[in-house]
């Protein structure tokens, strides 16, 4: 552990570092990104690697062959949008997903607002990031609860322009709690169920956004190759499996040691 402060006695007050840097951040800073510059560090490349294996082989639910698979929307996704992309998240399962396989090429080209809790964030997010970056592509992925706390930012993507696209990952559900209620509550659900949610694709039409739709595998190529190369703002509403959950997982007050891959 490094420590880094302006007040050397600050250094061991709680946990005592392997190494003790005082002196301006800054400063300390700037040299520590200098002694980095070859992009990495040689006693780390064995874990990188694995790293990198383990996330191409991440444990997924199986669905019903003629169901739609979240994580196959956010494979397709991901392995299609341009390099300097940027993507933000909403808050759920379908943020998890997309934590998983984002690769950005450069510092605050995946937002997201983490473990805030923050429902309602993504299409917001996403407005500001292309009008801060006009000319690169942005992208909102969302799921059906957090998209119905913003609807009325389509009204803002047609008013203004603004060529925002909208992944909605629409498993008619609240998704994360229901997985919670499912593994931790003997499946007792509760306020979860959106199974009556509206047509999000025929709302969008109604704000003047374009709207496309896949609810199979057969759909989703196409669908998502349109979505992502039409040059206007545009709404992908992929109906997913219902039940899928998001792995892995650590439950409540527990460590890494009791990681979750599958339901027991």
């Amino acid at each position: 552990m490094i420590h880094a402060d302006i007040d050397e006695s600050e250094f061991g007050k709680i946990i005592r570092p392997h190494v003790s840097l005082h002196g301006n951040l800054e400063h300390t800073l700037h040299a520590l990104i200098a002694a980095l510059m070859d992009g990495h560090i040689p006693r780390f490349d064995d874990w990188a690697l694995q790293a990198a294996a383990l996330g191409r082989g991440l444990p997924s639910d199986r669905v019903e062959d003629d169901q739609l698979s979240a994580t196959d929307v956010m494979d397709a996704f991901f392995e299609r949008i341009p390099q300097d992309a940027i993507v933000t998240t909403d808050v759920g399962q379908h943020q998890m997903w997309a934590a998983q396989r984002a690769r950005p090429c450069e510092p605050r080209a995946f937002v997201t607002s983490a473990g805030l809790g923050a429902m309602g964030f993504g299409v917001p997010a996403a407005v500001g990031a292309q009008f801060a970056f006009p000319e690169r592509a942005v992208f909102a992925v969302t799921g059906d609860g957090g998209f119905q706390m913003c609807l009325g930012e389509l009204a803002t993507l047609r008013r203004y322009r603004v060529p925002v696209k909208i992944l909605l990952i629409d498993n008619r559900n609240l998704g994360m709690v229901r997985q919670w209620q499912e593994l931790f509550y003997d499946e007792r659900y509760s306020a979860t169920n959106l199974s009556d949610n509206p047509d999000f694709v025929a709302i969008a039409q109604a704000y003047g956004v374009r709207g496309l739709r896949a609810s199979s595998r057969d759909e989703l190529e196409s669908a998502m190759r349109d979505f992502i190369e039409h040059p206007g703002p545009t709404l992908l509403h992929c109906a997913c499996f219902p039940e899928e959950n998001v792995w892995p997982m650590i439950p409540a007050g527990a460590t890494t040691d009791d990681l979750m891959e599958a339901k027991t």
